[in-house]
């Protein structure tokens, strides 16, 4: 004869399941930090800023490695945002550190959209921009 099961029997079922579920992880992920912690040894600190990506202002922590910006998390102590960061703010150093981010000033030197550019001083830019306005 099968019984039916009660809501209360099914929530009951249902949350020691998941809570096994949850606890057959832990050791792996226990072993996971200890690994991260070992790698980390050395000249590694987090240092904690503020994310200014978009106008949210999020608190963050960067990894830094030998003076060198590695890696951005949310601020664990935060609170307010569950020490989370979004994927715009984690991405930050990437948009550092990518090879054809611009970090001199160009000046097209051909008609508009011709896609021909070539790199000048920062005072020829400002003069240039000072005589445009």
């Amino acid at each position: 004869m099968t019984q039916m099961l009660s809501r209360r029997g099914f929530l009951k079922l249902s949350s020691t399941a998941a809570a096994v579920a949850g606890f057959s992880s832990i050791p792996g992920t226990l072993g996971a930090m200890d690994e991260i912690k070992k790698q980390y040894k050395g000249n590694t600190k987090f240092t904690p800023s503020i994310c200014e990506m978009c106008t949210s202002s999020c608190t963050i922590e960067a990894r830094v490695e030998d003076g060198k910006g590695m890696f951005i998390r949310g601020n664990p102590k935060d609170k307010s945002r569950g020490g989370k960061v979004c994927a715009r703010g984690s991405a930050g150093f990437n948009q550092l550190y990518d090879p054809q981010r611009l970090v001199k000033p160009i000046m097209r030197v051909g008609e508009r959209g011709e896609g021909k550019w070539k790199e000048v001083s920062w005072d020829e830019a400002y003069t240039f921009i000072a005589k445009k306005t």
